[in-house]
């Protein structure tokens, strides 16, 4: 799967739209992420033939330019493998999970963002020569049916490649 930052592809809108948690030290603060301010960079499937319907959000400590995690996270409600949870195959930080767990609740939550991780999802389909659900061109229920056998096989070989010693547990 070839994956590429939002922002590539419409660098103004993305610059706009990108999303910021800011983190401060505070008195007797016991947080395990430290204060910075982290942006989430969005980057989406760019293969015209995969509907994934699924964003990635590498969160960036600006401080250090580098990133924390990647979280990975679908937009369909009923499918096992939506996340939110922190990408396997993505470099991570010791604080990761705590950063997943605060992008859920201060960022995921807001049904405006996931609207707008949506549309960027659709825009970045239309300018790959892609099919989105979005889209009049939809698949049909017999191509999402295989679509979503392809990503739950995908997924298996992810979950094996995390068993081996010393991987961390699944999401």
């Amino acid at each position: 799967m070839s994956v590429l930052p939002f922002m590539s592809l419409f660098r103004e809108l993305g610059q706009r739209e990108t999303r910021a948690i800011v983190l401060m030290d505070g008195p007797g603060d016991q947080s395990r992420i430290p204060a910075d301010r982290y942006e989430l960079i969005e980057f989406y499937c760019t293969d015209p033939k995969c509907d994934c319907r699924r964003v990635l959000l590498r969160v960036i400590a600006r401080s250090a330019e580098e990133p924390v995690c990647t979280i990975s996270f679908g937009f369909d409600a009923d499918d096992p493998t939506r996340g939110p949870y922190v990408d396997p195959l993505n470099p991570r930080r010791k604080f990761a999970d705590e950063m997943l767990q605060l992008v859920d609740q201060m960022v995921l939550s807001d049904p405006k963002y996931v609207e707008r991780l949506e549309r960027h999802y659709k825009m970045v389909k239309d300018k790959v020569g892609g099919r989105s659900r979005f889209d009049p061109r939809a698949l049909t229920p017999e191509q999402r049916i295989a679509e979503r056998k392809r990503r739950r096989k995908t997924l298996k070989k992810v979950s094996s490649v995390r068993r081996r010693p010393g991987a961390p547990p699944h999401p």
